[in-house]
């Protein structure tokens, strides 16, 4: 229901068949970038997976992959981040990693993209020009900077307070080394696939990487929100239409590039969930979890 009004309204608005012609015309550049960026950011966040895990858990990173390819689908399916919950439940079918556990993982992992986006966001409302937005990024910067310090130093001392939950905070990282590769493989995942993203939005709208970079950023910020609609439809596109604000586009043009953009996400997340969904529990993963 929600995918034909999204149709309609797409349509209405802008048409789908400018849609397909402004497409072909911008060839297949877009379709590569998106995919780069999307396969690069899944590497890389099971890398901050696999590293939250061990050394309890030996997991292979293609099947970490996975699992974050079927997460990040269900997450686009399903409405207001319900998604979220398929992560610890498939730690727990395939390396039977405690409930407990997988969803420290998780809250980690989001901690950390929360993080980011929000610099990322704070660092865009400073340098949009609109006066309107410099409390609001000032904000944003400063409690994406002060984030994962907060997680560093507080989750070691609330477990030892209280060790019904350790289990929950294992997943931050305590060592000097393992907290810079955390933060380096965060800032990595972002990196490759904003940088992605915002390039081949700016071929679809004609206008600079860096430009298409803030509409890009926003509308990851949209699809984060507790308000993410089922498959994005509409908040996405209007986290695109805010980031690039600034610019001031022509709003059918600047629409017409955001559901392209979100059509091509939707089309890399769906085909790596497939691919994810053929993942089956080895023998050895009975004993992945060390006792």
């Amino acid at each position: 229901m929600v995918a034909v009004l999204y149709a309609g309204v797409v349509e209405w608005l802008v048409g789908w068949r400018n849609l397909l012609e402004q497409a072909g015309a911008s060839g297949p550049a877009p379709v590569l970038l998106v995919l780069i960026g999307v396969a690069g950011s899944y590497v890389m966040r099971a890398l901050r997976i696999r590293a939250a895990l061990a050394p309890a858990v030996r997991a292979p990173l293609n099947a970490i992959v996975r699992i974050f390819a079927v997460h990040n689908a269900a997450n686009w399916l399903m409405p207001a981040r319900t998604g979220e919950v398929s992560l610890p439940l498939q730690l727990r079918r395939h390396f039977d990693v405690p409930l407990a556990r997988g969803t420290g993982v998780l809250l980690w992992l989001r901690a950390q993209d929360l993080h980011v986006l929000a610099t990322l966001a704070g660092i865009g409302a400073l340098g949009s020009g609109r006066t309107d937005l410099h409390w609001l990024g000032a904000a944003m910067l400063a409690g994406g900077l002060c984030l994962p310090a907060i997680g560093y130093l507080l989750a070691p001392r609330l477990a030892r307070r209280i060790p019904r939950i350790a289990q929950l905070l294992s997943a931050t990282p305590r060592a000097p080394r393992a907290i810079a590769l955390d933060l380096l493989l965060s800032w990595g995942a972002w990196s490759v696939k904003l940088l992605a993203l915002g390039a081949a939005l700016g071929m679809l709208l004609s206008v600079s990487p860096w430009m298409g970079l803030l509409g890009a950023l926003g509308g990851d910020v949209a699809a984060v929100l507790p308000i993410h609609a089922p498959l994005g439809a509409g908040t996405y596109e209007a986290g695109v239409l805010f980031g690039l604000s600034a610019l001031r586009p022509d709003f059918g043009d600047a629409l017409g590039a955001a559901v392209q953009l979100h059509a091509l996400l939707l089309f890399a997340a769906l085909a790596g969930g497939a691919y994810g969904l053929t993942l089956r529990k080895s023998p050895a993963a009975a004993g992945a979890q060390e006792t």
